[in-house]
């Protein structure tokens, strides 16, 4: 389908919210890409990397980016394809850090056995609850037939630092049952904070194994925007296009198509200062755009507004990510 340029006034407003008496949606939730992680640039720069730093042996990295950059379905992506890329020769198991007041060591070894998938976690004495996941671990991992044991954190930023030493005792103790343990921390610039406050204090231990090495996550390219939505529609399966916008796919059109028109847009939204190759456009609104334009497209072939600039503009603007988009240039500092 052709997308079609018109002159816009210079500060478009965000569209109207379809009259749900009128729009063949009518409020429905469709749902479009579900919650299944997609493959992105920036995710397989990360795999690359941590693969990189398991096979030689490192003992942990740190993978820091600004919120809402998909660092959650980096994590889970990680975890998932980290092993099949070093040949299934690790395990892998996600743990994820909750925002809250500081845990007790028996209220963090629970959290850890529940998300590596243990039962055995109803015990009132740590020094068992850590036996126990240790125990669990290394089994999984001997029916793997796997010799590394890589644990990948996110949310690692809200660790407390008695975590980083109860962390550190499970790992010495796998490495005695002859595993090497591998430990991912993913999260906000904060973990930067964490590594400041570690070497201010020589604490070597800690720098040396879980900061030694470090990725920053960004969000997408512009130039990246088409092989996204190559992958965000190959994820769904039977494809969104074919599914939500039958009548578009019968004549060719893919969803990629809407990564130039999308593109153009986004660049004219470029901060002032900002070169347009180092703006990042971040996960959440990425997803956000697309819903609103997929909504808008399906609305459209019923007699709705043309697929133009403007309806991509309108669209990508009720995202609202015109007001963060300067946060986002790779060459801002992260505070």
């Amino acid at each position: 389908m052709e997308i079609v340029n018109h002159e816009t006034a210079e500060t478009a407003q965000p569209a109207q919210p379809p009259d749900s008496t009128t729009s063949p949606t009518k409020g429905r939730d469709l749902d479009f890409f579900g919650s299944v992680p997609c493959w992105t640039p920036e995710i397989e720069k990360a795999c690359q990397q941590v693969s990189h730093w398991i096979r030689c042996d490192l003992p942990g990295g740190m993978i820091y980016g600004l919120q809402r950059v998909g660092k959650s379905f980096c994590a889970h992506y990680i975890k998932e394809c980290v092993p099949e890329i070093l040949g299934r020769s690790t395990l892998a198991v996600g743990w994820s850090i909750p925002e809250m007041k500081r845990r007790n060591e028996c209220a963090t070894l629970a959290l850890w056995h529940r998300q590596s998938g243990s039962q055995l976690y109803n015990h009132s004495k740590a020094h068992i609850l850590k036996v126990r996941l240790e125990d669990f671990l290394v089994d999984l991992a001997n029916v793997a037939g796997a010799k590394r044991i890589s644990i990948i954190i996110d949310e690692a930023h809200w660790l407390f630092e008695d975590d980083y030493g109860l962390l550190m005792s499970v790992c010495n103790d796998l490495q005695m049952r002859g595993k090497r343990p591998f430990v991912l921390l993913i999260g906000h610039p904060d973990l930067k904070q964490h590594q400041s406050n570690f070497s201010a204090r020589n604490s070597l231990q800690i720098t040396g194994r879980y900061f030694a090495v470090e990725h920053q996550y960004h969000g997408i390219q512009l130039n990246d925007l088409s092989d996204l939505l190559v992958s965000m529609d190959d994820a769904t399966g039977d494809g969104v296009a074919a599914r939500h916008l039958p009548w578009l796919r019968a004549q060719g059109w893919q969803l990629s198509d809407l990564a130039q028109p999308m593109k153009d847009v986004i660049q004219t939204m470029c901060p002032a200062g900002h070169k347009v190759e180092d703006i990042r456009v971040p996960m959440q609104f990425a997803r956000a755009s697309l819903n609103a334009i997929l909504y808008e497209l399906i609305d459209a072939e019923q007699g709705g507004p043309e697929v133009s600039v403007e309806l991509v503009r309108d669209a990508v603007l009720q995202s609202g990510i015109r007001d963060v988009l300067h946060l986002y240039a790779t060459h801002t500092p992260l505070q």
